[in-house]
């Protein structure tokens, strides 16, 4: 199969080689040994993976879970809230569709309410409005950090800073940033945070980070336990005994690749890819960049927003597909709060890494400027 050019690594990355083997080697050592014996003789293994995890998060031993999926992270916790009646959870505008179906199911059985924060010009949540919306009855406020099309970067420190005037745990999806920018969970008094395993670490499908920390493990009903969790006493009770012991050894040898880069290096080299690649869209006939400052500022973002007037964004996908080129075209349902906002049905979505060289970016834009 010719490899396509791909513009979608915010969605998912091809993993790299050296993820891909540590894999197969795991996939060798079964075959050879049985999964049991290889689950065994691997274990050491799995607990330097949840050491770089929290290495990743900012945060100290017992304090991340690995799950199947960010999806999956989020509806454990949206299950452990322990809401009553007229208790509310404050949104951010930038959430996550998915987040927000979970939230909303778990608010409405306990009588609670889902309420989103206004959005600034800038696209940053309104944060002297959520000043005002905060009480005793705020049991969580969840925040996307970036956006699903990756048009500004939440004030996470500052949401922190007023969760706590109310004692309201803070879930933070960091799907969009862990990988290029750094995170602190215990620096910034995040409670929660999930994030994909799938994007910018490039790790395999069926990995996510969960973060908990001791204030969250203690307020969170735990999710019913297997033979596994109830053995455990930290955030280890949130995992299940049975996982993909391959794919998570994939995940870790990813991890191990992005620590060693470093991910403020590499933060820095996908931003200046972006700025080149929001460079090179402007000179698109029609294209219109969707974000605050895109035409004096570097990106903000490994993902970029944009759309082309007069064009539908998923006819435009579907085109660059049949050319070889993935990008994304993201929907209201992703983001309903911003979207909204925006007053925009879809857009498109370009997102870089490291394979992504500058011939890349022009292939793309003279694909646009035909289909």
């Amino acid at each position: 199969m010719t490899p396509r050019l791909h513009f979608n690594y915010s969605a998912a990355a091809p993993i790299t080689p050296e993820t891909r083997q540590a894999m197969a080697a795991h996939y060798d050592l079964e075959a050879a040994i049985g999964p049991v014996e290889a689950a065994i003789a691997v274990a050491p293994r799995l607990a330097e993976i949840h050491r770089a995890a929290e290495r990743l998060l900012g945060t100290g031993p017992g304090t991340v879970a690995l799950t199947e999926g960010q999806g999956r992270a989020m509806a454990l916790v949206a299950a452990g809230l322990r809401l009553q009646p007229g208790d509310r959870i404050l949104c951010a505008p930038s959430e996550w569709g998915g987040t927000l179906s979970a939230l909303t199911a778990v608010a409405q059985r306990a009588g609670a309410s889902l309420v989103p924060v206004p959005m600034l010009p800038n696209h940053t949540t309104d944060l002297d409005a959520m000043r005002g919306m905060l009480d005793g009855r705020v049991r969580l406020i969840s925040v996307t950090e970036v956006s699903v099309s990756g048009t500004a970067i939440q004030p996470i420190v500052a949401i922190a800073d007023l969760a706590r005037t109310t004692g309201a745990l803070l879930a933070v999806d960091a799907s969009q940033s862990v990988g290029w920018r750094p995170v602190a969970m215990a620096a910034h008094g995040i409670d929660i945070l999930t994030a994909s395993g799938r994007k910018y670490l490039r790790g395999p499908r069926g990995v996510a980070l969960l973060g908990l920390s001791a204030r969250a493990q203690a307020a969170l009903t735990l999710p019913p336990p297997d033979d596994y969790a109830v053995r455990q006493s930290d955030a280890l009770r949130w995992e299940t005994a049975e996982y993909s012991y391959a794919t998570r050894l994939g995940f870790g040898a990813a991890l191990d690749q992005v620590l060693a880069f470093g991910v403020e290096a590499l933060g820095a080299e996908l931003l200046a890819r972006a700025t080149r690649l929001e460079a090179a869209l402007r000179q698109v006939p029609g294209v219109q960049l969707i974000r605050p400052g895109a035409g004096e500022s570097p990106a903000l973002a490994p993902l970029v927003a944009f759309d082309i007037a007069g064009r539908d964004p998923q006819t435009v996908q579907k085109a660059l597909q049949a050319q070889g080129i993935n990008v994304a075209a993201n929907l209201a349902a992703y983001a309903p709060y911003f979207f909204a906002h925006l007053g925009k049905a879809a857009l498109l979505r370009a997102s870089v890494h490291l394979p992504t060289t500058d011939a890349d970016i022009d292939r793309l834009v003279a694909t646009l400027t035909q289909v």
